[in-house]
């Protein structure tokens, strides 16, 4: 059995960022640049003034203050879009606004606030600048062939604004991930019939799933429902790999009569890499790749029982198989069946591959050290308990709620953090742990780092 930081090295170590298309740049955002976007030209294109005020020769304004003004008549004016082309006098300036153009002969920019009225077309100055002063200076942003975005940014609003503030409508970004979803189960529901008997279970993993990856900008492909059937998993999973990145079933991974997901693998000739992590939830987890050297069409008269004396230890060495698309294999994950088990997978596993198909980094959450504010019982696993922040005298702490199952997903709707609680003896209150969430789980907060 794996170790976390096993499992997700065996995993990461097939994931590779998927082949580059082009997009529309306001259809491109939150994705991941798959090469440098280069300046076309220099920013801003001319001299232009960073105040509303007045431009002029700084040398005109020589001694000019509160008590001894020095007044210049008004040559004109430099506007936004309408430049002040002229040469300004010597002895004049021009009335210019923010954005506008730096007239020619004109070395700075006297504020508006630093000016008085003073006769018809004139206006009294009450400082006197130094050359330069409050002129944004032509390519001072970028110049052209800057690297204005490098290959692996992801795309947000202000990248969007750069490049539309460029006239660059199209970028080369990596391709979405494509993710197919099935969650197995004879007492599988659909939503719409919830309550409807006690011995069913309303599906919940297939709308987790689907919401998960869209967040993480994937395409979800597949949808569906299988029962515990050997040969339907297997025909779900045939027509899968066909034309998806990643792979994702839940329910029937373990070792139970009616987990189906090790006979449906073999029969639709995926390879298992690694079964079961040494993780409290969702230690039935198995991941596995398209096997390279078997027709992915399923033999019906094939026996369907696993082989128990396979060794489940992936060969380091193993090409990835090309898919059609120019990428690498399809990611298979065959996650348990409770919901807070397949929620702790995804975040772990899934989450860092989707990234990295992606384009992006492998770590997409953010890590904290905590102290404990309650004293958690010892275990012979890593536990992943949900937790939120606290105040306490001696800072913030993690709260543990006590009631947390692999079944259960109230706490984790709520609760902001997911705390590592190794293994061994218990652990008082105080102690440091560490925890991931969600980028957006810290919104608010002060952190500081010693």
């Amino acid at each position: 059995m794996l170790t976390l930081p096993e499992a997700r090295a065996r995993i990461l170590d097939r994931a590779r960022p998927l082949p580059a298309e082009d997009a529309a740049y306001l259809d491109a955002v939150g994705r991941v640049l798959a090469e440098d976007v280069l300046a076309p030209r220099q920013h801003p294109l001319a001299d232009n003034s960073a105040m509303d005020g007045y431009a002029m020769r700084a040398a005109d304004l020589a001694g000019a203050s509160p008590s001894t003004p020095v007044t210049l008549p008004i040559a004109g004016e430099s506007a936004a879009g309408r430049a002040f082309t002229d040469p300004v006098p010597p002895g004049a300036c021009v009335r210019i606004s923010t954005g506008g153009n730096l007239p020619p002969g004109a070395d700075a920019v006297v504020p508006q606030e630093d000016t008085a009225p003073a006769n018809p077309g004139c206006v009294a100055f009450l400082a006197a600048p130094a050359p330069g002063a409050h002129i944004r200076r032509a390519g001072e942003e970028f110049a052209p062939g800057d690297v204005l975005l490098p290959a692996g940014a992801r795309l947000g609003p202000a990248a969007i604004g750069l490049l539309a503030t460029c006239g660059l409508t199209r970028v080369r970004v990596h391709r979405r991930p494509r993710v197919a979803i099935l969650s197995t189960g004879d007492e599988l529901v659909a939503p719409d019939r919830a309550g409807e008997r006690p011995d069913v279970l309303v599906d919940s993993n297939g709308p987790l799933l689907l919401a998960a990856c869209q967040r993480a900008g994937a395409v979800v492909t597949r949808l569906d429902q299988r029962p515990d059937d050997p040969g339907a998993v297997a025909a779900w999973l045939t027509d899968a790999l066909s034309d998806a990145d990643v792979v994702l079933t839940t329910g029937g991974a373990s070792v139970g009569p009616h987990d189906v997901i090790a006979s449906a693998w073999q029969a639709a000739g995926v390879e298992t890499l690694f079964w079961k992590v040494a993780m409290k939830p969702g230690k039935p987890l198995r991941f596995g790749v398209p096997d390279a050297n078997r027709d992915l069409v399923p033999d019906a008269n094939r026996d369907l029982v696993p082989d128990a004396n396979r060794d489940l230890v992936p060969d380091a060495n193993r090409d990835l198989v090309p898919d059609a698309a120019g990428g690498a294999a399809p990611l298979v994950f065959a996650l348990p069946g409770n919901p807070l088990a397949v929620l702790t997978g995804l975040e772990l596993f899934v989450e860092p591959v989707l990234s990295v198909l992606s384009g992006g980094p492998a770590d997409t959450r953010l890590r904290v050290r905590l102290p404990l504010a309650e004293a958690r019982p010892g275990g012979g696993r890593l536990h992943l308990v949900r937790a939120d922040f606290v105040d306490a005298p001696q800072g913030p702490c993690a709260f543990v709620p006590p009631r947390q199952g692999s079944n259960m997903l109230r706490e984790a709707a709520v609760r902001p953090l997911t705390c590592v609680i190794p293994p061994g003896e218990a652990l008082q209150a105080g102690t440091l742990v560490e925890a991931f969430a969600a980028p957006d789980a810290l919104a608010g907060r002060a952190v500081t780092v010693d």
